[in-house]
């Protein structure tokens, strides 16, 4: 084993031939590594969509509110009208309902839906009927937008002018109190390398307020524009989104600035949101990670709780007299710092929370006289985040290029830092959004609720699941079938599998940071990986991606979705928002054209094209997720990105068969999300070069119409996967001949060659087009495929290589090793493409092959 990994990989064309040869089912048993047993969920009857909902759901002041968000098929919901949520005793609760996303026939394809799991967790119904119509929390007042939840009053001054005004609570006689006040409460404030500050407060004519919902539940309101000088000069964009849940006394921040300035990058000292305080604590409480800090507030000794790096936070306070020291001695301080704490006095009280405090670093919280702040980009985190190994901004004399395929630098460093000016380099294009939770309290209730629902975990709404089934027959999220490990225990423990390795690396392989979390890297060596002369990086020395950013190749987003609906497993969930969040705001690229980067140093770095590449332009994930997080802003970035796929032009798409399959691939979906004839029209014009350069025996060259390159054959599972779509979309003959041959191809003996990981891609193309066709030999292929698949899973009790068909498990050189006791170790490499095209591409295949019986017929 003392040979790089790829010497050993299986090819595409054994792994086909093997399939096809072997004419049998194989069945792998194996206990996951990491795996709930879920048995398949129970449809819900009838006209009834069960909603569950579990603890810490409930009536306020301690239960969290429910929310989700709820598919429907084709047709079946052409309006929003006579809806209602029943508890588990069948009564109504208050519930409110907004639409994401609709089909191209107009009616409903995802709802938005929010209400009070007043009676406690179990299972709602959502069915006809009527919902009991209290107040709206949105008004508007004096031209101001006011939401009122009961706990809690919120004024924002209106468009174009003002900003946040006031936040406030109810007293013991209802009256209304301040806790955070001024003209700058909760403003984003940038500070230049330079000293300038801009702050969203002073923007003026391009700010715009947006109310996003209203109603007697959930209320949400946007306020847009850009950050700006006292001179008027502007820089980043914002987006604050304002969300607060009928008597409840939060308000959930979530905070967006989005670099859209014409430089290549620009440099900040500093990022804060700042809250101006209303009145004066007489106690501070911070949540540490050994404990609760509970002492008097001291008004000249500034507090700060600095996240700066994944493993260590300090909680401090800068003394009178100069010097700064640690609270309790040193007590507070330790690895991961929880992100919450309250000041209050004997009438007001002010808590507030940062989730992903420690994961997203550099992060602080910072107390002083007047005012409370959160960190975005703390300065106070520089110093020891410039003693990390650094990217730097220009490896190859461009800032943000790179077009040399070579080593620089491998995991972990840290990227976007500038080191002479010692601060954040915010890369043009580039967006970041966190979230804070303000809680308020006046007197009204006896005590404030704050710490006892951090303690509950109640401070955000409860995520509401639905049957497995229920979400199958709607086909909203295209082929989908529920877990049925009983049926397909080998497909199955495939797919859990591979959601393990996903859920597992991104604490595994410290994948932590304000820019990194979210991503997976693009792959991890073993000590046997070998770049000595001889092998294929011996030249280089180091393998050319060692700092790669996975940038959703294979769609880990889609796939982590379509297993979370199918299983209902919380964590997939979990790791689904967190994923969608770092793709939308750092794999994406927002000015001055938009599109997905590819896979690259810093996520950002390589650009073949303005924006990425079309190669890699893996967006149906982001398409799915805009329908499943009921946020309009998705659908709006999106629509941006897939505007410009349909713009390029046919020169660069052709550019190789990669490309221009992957670009009909999202312009398919792009059509089925949109029903835009632009997208067809996009897709059709990319297909017909595809079928100009297909090859007699079926494959297609690599590169398509360079004529010094037509030898060498690749990307034929791409292909396959992208004109089975079309065929699927529009039953265009001319696809049909062609898709035939290409499945016959990579089924044969002298199939798709180049490796296995992204297998899958063919897997699917072959299952649609069989399921269309009618003609069950391919899809017995794919079927056996899959299972081929779940025999070169690495099942090893290896946390970093099980689940992956990269990562192998033995002894390192094992002749050199004799006599020496040396055990078993990871070997090769691990990538999360091949769970990711698995998980994405292989679970659609599931349910055309139940639905089609090709389980039972091969």
């Amino acid at each position: 084993m003392n040979r790089p990994l790829h010497d050993q990989q299986f090819s595409r064309r054994a792994f086909f031939r093997g399939t096809l040869l072997s004419g049998a089912a194989i069945s792998v048993q194996g206990t996951p590594f990491h795996q709930t047993d879920q048995p398949a969920a129970e449809a819900s009857t009838g006209d009834d969509i069960a909603i569950h909902v579990a603890s810490p759901a409930g009536p306020p002041p301690l239960g969290a509110p429910a929310e989700t968000s709820v598919p429907f098929a084709q047709g079946r919901l052409p309006r929003l009208e006579g809806l209602s949520i029943y508890s588990p005793e069948s009564k109504p609760v208050l519930a409110q309902f907004r639409p994401v996303l609709h089909w191209p026939d107009g009616s409903i394809r995802w709802l938005a839906v929010a209400f009070e799991a007043s009676a406690g967790p179990g299972a709602y119904v959502l069915r006809e009927g009527t919902t009991p119509p209290p107040a709206d929390l949105v008004s508007e007042q004096s031209g101001r937008t006011v939401i009122n939840t009961g706990a809690l009053t919120l004024s924002i001054a209106p468009s174009a002018g003002g900003w946040m005004e006031v936040l406030s609570a109810p007293d013991r006689g209802g009256a209304s109190q301040p806790v955070v006040k001024g003209m700058s409460a909760a403003d984003l404030v940038l500070a230049r390398h330079d000293g300038k500050e801009f702050r969203a407060s002073l923007d003026g004519s391009t700010r715009r307020v947006i109310v996003e919902e209203r109603g007697p539940v959930r209320a949400c309101v946007r306020i847009e524009g850009q950050c700006r000088a006292h001179d008027g000069e502007g820089l980043f964009r914002y987006l604050v989104r304002c969300t607060a849940f009928r008597e409840r006394p939060e308000v959930h921040l979530q905070v967006t600035w989005l670099n859209a300035t014409d430089a290549p990058s620009e440099q900040l000292k500093d990022i804060r949101l700042c809250f101006p305080l209303a009145f004066d604590p007489a106690r501070l409480v911070v949540g540490c990670e050994r404990g609760v800090y509970d002492g008097p507030f001291l008004k000249d000794w500034p507090v700060s709780i600095l996240q700066e790096d994944h493993n260590w936070y300090w909680a401090r306070t800068h003394n009178p007299d100069g010097r700064v020291q640690n609270l309790s001695t040193g007590g507070c301080n330790g690895e991961h710092a929880p992100g919450w704490l309250y000041l209050q006095n004997s009438d007001r009280c002010l808590g507030l929370w940062v989730p992903n405090f420690w994961e997203e670093y550099p992060n602080e919280i910072a107390v002083a006289a007047g005012e409370l702040s959160v960190g975005l980009w703390p300065q106070g985190a520089t110093e020891h985040l410039l003693s990390k190994p650094l990217l730097p901004a220009n490896p190859q004399g461009t800032p943000y290029e790179m077009t040399k395929y070579w080593p620089i630098l491998p995991h972990p460093y840290w990227a976007f830092l500038d080191r002479d000016k010692k601060c954040l380099d915010a890369r043009q294009g580039m967006a970041k959004t966190q979230e804070i939770v303000l809680s308020v309290w006046a007197g009204r209730d006896d005590t404030p609720s704050f710490e006892a629902k951090w303690w509950r975990q109640s401070l955000r709404p409860v995520r509401g699941h639905l049957d497995a089934r229920y979400v199958a027959n709607t086909l909203a999220l295209g082929p989908l079938s529920p877990r049925d490990p009983q049926r397909l225990p080998e497909l199955e423990g495939l797919f859990d599998e591979s959601f393990g390795w996903l859920d597992r690396h991104i604490d595994h392989l410290k994948c932590y940071g304000k820019f990194d979390y979210g991503d997976f890297k693009y792959f991890t060596p073993s000590t046997d990986y070998l770049c000595t002369p001889g092998t294929k990086w011996g030249e280089m020395g180091e393998m050319a991606r060692e700092g790669y950013w996975q940038n959703n190749e294979g769609d880990q987003l889609l796939g982590l979705l379509l297993y979370y609906f199918r299983t209902g497993d919380a964590r997939a969930w979990e790791r689904c928002k967190i994923v969608a969040r770092h793709l939308l705001d750092v794999d994406i690229r927002h000015h001055p054209i938009w599109g997905m980067y590819t896979h690259s140093y810093g996520h950002c770095y390589v650009a073949t094209a303005d924006a990425g590449a079309p190669d890699h332009s893996w967006l149906l994930g982001l398409l799915t997720w805009a329908g499943v997080s009921g946020d309009p802003i998705v659908w709006d970035w999106l629509a941006q990105c897939g505007d410009y796929l349909a713009g390029l032009k046919p020169e660069f798409v052709a550019g190789d068969a990669r490309t221009a399959s992957v670009h009909l691939h999202m312009m398919c979906a792009f059509y089925r999300y949109a029903g835009d004839q632009k997208f067809l029209v996009a897709a059709r014009a990319t297909a017909a070069i595809l079928l100009k350069y297909q090859n007699a025996n079926g494959s297609w060259p690599a590169y398509l119409g360079d004529a010094e390159k037509r030898h060498i054959t690749g990307f034929t599972d791409h292909a396959v996967m992208a004109l089975a779509d079309l065929y699927a979309l529009t039953r265009e003959l001319s696809c049909k001949e062609p898709l035939d041959r290409a499945c016959h191809y990579v089924t044969a003996p002298e199939g798709v060659a180049d490796g296995m990981d992204v297998a899958p891609l063919a897997i699917y193309g072959l299952t649609v087009f069989s399921e269309i066709t009618g003609d069950p030999r391919h899809g017995i292929a794919a079927l056996q495929s899959l299972r081929k698949l779940r025999t070169k899973q690495d099942l090893s009790t290896d946390p970093f290589g099980r689940g992956d068909t990269w990562a192998e498990w033995g002894v390192n050189n094992p002749d050199g090793a004799k006599g020496t006791g040396r055990p078993p170790q990871f070997l090769g490499q691990t990538r999360p493409v091949t769970v990711g095209f698995v998980l994405a591409y292989g679970q659609p295949c599931l349910a055309m092959i139940q639905r089609q019986n090709y389980d039972r017929k091969g």
